[in-house]
């Protein structure tokens, strides 16, 4: 099972929630921290984000976040303390938030995408990735972010953030999905692109065949 969720920031701030619509939804330790953001938008988001995670993990899992913790591992990825088969990821850029949830690890990305950042690509990406980027046929906004959101799922999925080189593995795209090649070896995962807004890449890194369509989530489903 792999289901994916997303909500739209600026739709949920139109709806007018009150502090005390988040307090009920997550943990005090969580609405504490938010209201210590000064920026708004940083503390909507964070608020939004987790009430989105404890929204999805009780309507899939019948968990309640009274009963359950989450932690953070040595490399910042988010798990449920004690749980062994429930897994969930989160991401957010721009104006959207999305969450991936499952029985097996999963990864998820997003980005609002901009002008490409080739500058970054000759430093970080793998150097099949920069020759593709460079060839003139090939190159556009798009297929930038396409391998890097793909690149940051598949490091979400894995759970060792940056401290995997980006140069380590090579992606390719696509239409709709794309491959990883790690150590010369196709690797049997499932990374999806998640069609949530236009203007934006999204892509879904696990090992299941099966991956849910996107649903758009407003405030009241939280």
């Amino acid at each position: 099972m792999l289901s994916i969720f997303y909500l739209e920031i600026d739709s949920a701030v139109g709806e007018k929630p009150g502090l005390s619509f988040f307090e009920s939804r997550v943990k005090r330790a969580t609405f504490d921290e938010a209201m210590s953001f000064r920026n708004d938008k940083v503390r909507l988001t964070r608020l939004l984000g987790e009430a989105m995670v404890w929204s999805g993990l009780r309507k899939l899992f019948g968990m309640e976040k009274e009963d359950c913790r989450i932690q953070r591992s040595e490399h910042g990825k988010p798990y449920l303390e004690g749980e062994r088969q429930v897994y969930f990821n989160i991401s957010h850029s721009g104006t959207y938030i999305v969450c991936a949830f499952s029985d097996a690890e999963v990864g998820i990305d997003i980005e609002k995408i901009a002008s490409p950042r080739y500058e970054v690509a000759r430093r970080f990406f793998h150097p099949e990735e920069v020759r593709l980027l460079e060839n003139g046929k090939f190159k556009n906004e798009s297929l930038f972010y396409d391998i890097w959101v793909v690149k940051e799922s598949f490091l979400k999925y894995k759970g060792t953030g940056l401290t995997c080189p980006l140069s380590s593995f090579q992606v390719n795209i696509f239409p709709g999905k794309a491959l990883i090649y790690e150590g010369g070896h196709l690797l049997t995962l499932n990374i999806r692109e998640c069609p949530v807004a236009e203007g934006y890449k999204c892509y879904v890194c696990s090992p299941l065949k099966d991956v849910a369509t996107p649903v758009r989530w407003c405030l009241q489903d939280l």
